[in-house]
């Protein structure tokens, strides 16, 4: 008769998949929070678009700092302690908004979303493997999606939160404006840090390496074009989204005529929109490819944001905010594809992948650039052109195949 603590490989997988996913939320919690901090403190700081933005870009680019140390650390110290290295990190950052918020400096502000941003960035690396690996890999993209869904669920509660506590108030000085960004940020640390506790006393399996021939064992990460067509992808991605993301309220302002606080609210709906998208992707999936549906859905998204370029106005708000459904599966169906048959490399590959997401701080950017010399319907051009280049990467970018010599296409 089996003993009381004997080992229970699905229950205990069922366990890391839970708590996993509430480090999906922590992540896409801290990360739409931007979108409503951003016209924030744009307002209180008296920004342009462009400084505005180096928020954004200093969140979207900490994967560059941390990603390859990260790595490290999954194969020297674990998946868990890697997470709560990750969690740790992210906790410190969301603490250190209270003495810069006080201080009123934007420059400590950006120190903080740096901080913050990494310790995000280290939960993505370890994080989303770790969801691949817990399982059949022919299953993974239907667990990553389920995964973000969760994610987009903080992703969706963030702008509304913030909208509250940032923009209910009025006729309050810049000093107290500032000081409001305080409350949601320590409330999010005080999360972490009960999680961090739950993680420290519950078992968390370690995943196994993904099992492949010996001959595939000593291949680069870099040599697989299929990832390296990945990052790409994921770059455009995520510069994509996060330029909406970021813009979205400012258009709303602008074009549709709502109010800081409508629209801020409002910029929830996209985010809203993605996290149907994501818990219905499993069950999609059963029925439609996953590239198919990523196709579709990145021809979608770019005819919505041509609309929004040609029909500025009410309708053309709507339709940014539809492109939140349109994004809901991309990440997980480009990353998993992204990883397919790596093998060892697969700890590698992902830390690469999610430095990719620094298309979240160039991209950006770079719209910012454009709207301020030319105007912000004209920069959502940039967006629109990144859902192409996904488009490409449904229909031709995903076989995997070895590059070197004569290329060779890995098949089962």
């Amino acid at each position: 008769m089996p003993s009381s603590n004997s080992y229970h490989p699905q229950s205990r997988t069922t366990a890391a998949l839970t708590l996993l996913s509430s480090v999906f939320f922590i992540w896409g919690f801290l990360t739409s929070l931007n979108s409503v901090l951003i016209p924030h403190l744009q307002q209180v700081f008296q920004l342009s678009y462009t400084e505005s933005m180096l928020i954004q870009a200093v969140f979207s680019s900490s994967p560059l700092l941390i990603s390859l140390p990260t790595v490290k650390l999954m194969h020297s110290i674990g998946y868990k302690n890697t997470l709560l290295f990750g969690l740790t990190l992210t906790a410190a950052g969301a603490l250190a908004f209270y003495p810069a918020a006080a201080a009123f400096s934007y420059p400590l502000v950006l120190l903080a979303v740096l901080i913050t941003a990494m310790g995000v960035a280290a939960l993505q690396v370890v994080a989303t493997p770790y969801a691949v690996a817990l399982g059949d890999r022919r299953t993974a993209s239907s667990r990553l999606t389920m995964a973000s869904g969760i994610n987009s669920l903080g992703t969706t509660i963030a702008p509304y939160i913030g909208a509250l506590v940032l923009f209910s108030a009025v006729d309050l000085s810049a000093q107290v404006k500032a000081e409001l960004v305080q409350g949601p940020y320590l409330v999010t640390a005080a999360v972490i840090i009960l999680l961090i506790i739950i993680m420290k006393i519950s078992f968390l399996p370690e995943p196994q390496q993904i099992s492949v021939k010996q001959k595939q064992k000593t291949v680069p990460a870099w040599r697989y074009r299929h990832l390296l067509l990945g990052m790409l992808t994921i770059f455009c991605y995520t510069g994509a989204e996060v330029s909406i993301g970021s813009f979205l309220l400012s258009y709303l302002n602008e074009q549709s005529n709502y109010t800081t606080q409508t629209g801020a609210k409002m910029v929830a709906l996209y985010w809203a929109g993605a996290m149907t998208g994501r818990l219905l992707g499993p069950l999609l999936f059963r029925y439609i490819c996953s590239r198919k549906v990523l196709f579709i859905n990145a021809l979608t998204a770019a005819g919505l944001i041509l609309y929004a370029v040609v029909s500025p106005g009410i309708s053309g708000g709507w339709a940014l905010i539809a492109v939140g459904l349109c994004n809901s599966i991309m990440y997980p169906v480009i990353f998993s594809i992204a990883l397919d048959k790596l093998g060892e490399s697969t700890a590698q590959a992902s830390g690469m992948l999610v430095m990719a997401g620094v298309g979240g701080a160039v991209l950006p950017i770079m719209q910012a650039l454009l709207a301020d010399s030319s105007s912000l319907v004209i920069s959502l051009i940039i967006p629109a052109v990144c859902y192409a280049v996904i488009m490409a990467y449904s229909l031709f970018g995903w076989k995997p195949c070895i590059l070197g010599g004569r290329q060779r296409l890995l098949t089962e």
